[in-house]
């Protein structure tokens, strides 16, 4: 683990897993009966099984023509879903091994990060149980749905750019580069984190020759669609923000 004396990492390790393995746990309890399906759900699914049967990342259904799922949807949970259907599992059984693989690695980076904070296992363990008994982050885990694969990598895309700005390294910087469109692929939500990563550049590298470097290479970028016909990072943004100022727009309040 980074930033852990190697003596100490085993122990640590095996300490975190507890609550990880009690949060999968849980999440394959709260499916026994199946996973929960909402709208977004059938799209999500519809999309890995004719990803899986080779017609592409398409919604056959609810529109004149299929449409491709990266132009609202973003596609990385489909292609996920798609892959056990190689061997013969259905994209709706494969979601719930997948939400309960994505709350441990959520539960044990939550204590990771906890313990790294505090350099306490008690407040490490205590905070990720908490976590893993949250009947909000059950819920959000017992169903199909993007949020519980973009939990797991904005996660991590956050650990990792705080142990960047702490220790600078490439490794880091391209470990956190990779999370962040990891993050975007699974809900376009992640373009968000851009932001931040240009933020973390300007406090680290420490000319303003390289800082002015660092923003011309990523605003152009921005401007690439990450996805065949879906939003560009800025776009997505600027919508987000948007969408933000509109709740206080009095206007359109009804009485």
């Amino acid at each position: 683990m980074i930033g852990m004396n190697p003596s100490n990492r085993l122990p640590i390790i095996a300490l975190l897993l507890i609550p990880a393995a009690f949060g999968a746990a849980m999440v394959v309890v709260a499916t026994r009966h199946g996973i929960g399906l909402s709208i977004d759900s059938v799209y999500y699914i519809c999309g890995a099984r004719e990803f899986a049967a080779g017609r592409g990342l398409t919604v056959p259904f609810g529109f004149s023509e299929p449409r491709p799922i990266g132009t609202t949807w973003a596609p990385l949970l489909s292609i996920i879903l798609s892959l056990p259907a190689q061997f013969g599992f259905d994209p709706i059984d494969a979601a719930v091994w997948l939400n309960a693989a994505c709350f441990a690695g959520f539960l044990f980076l939550v204590g990771y990060i906890l313990h790294r904070a505090t350099q306490s296992i008690w407040l490490a363990l205590g905070g990720a149980i908490i976590i893993a008994t949250s009947h909000a982050m059950l819920a959000v885990h017992a169903m199909a749905w993007s949020e519980p694969p973009f939990l797991l990598f904005s996660t991590g895309a956050l650990m990792l750019m705080a142990e960047y700005r702490r220790s600078p390294s490439v490794l880091k910087l391209i470990s956190a580069i990779l999370m962040i469109i990891t993050s975007f692929l699974t809900r376009y939500a992640g373009a968000s984190l851009v932001l931040l990563l240009m933020m973390v550049l300007l406090s680290t590298l420490r000319t303003w020759r390289l800082r002015l470097i660092a923003v011309a290479c990523l605003l152009p970028l921005g401007w690439i669609p990450m996805t065949p016909n879906g939003p560009t990072w800025m776009g997505h943004i600027a919508k987000t923000f948007v969408g933000i100022g509109s709740l206080f727009d009095t206007t359109s309040v009804q009485f």
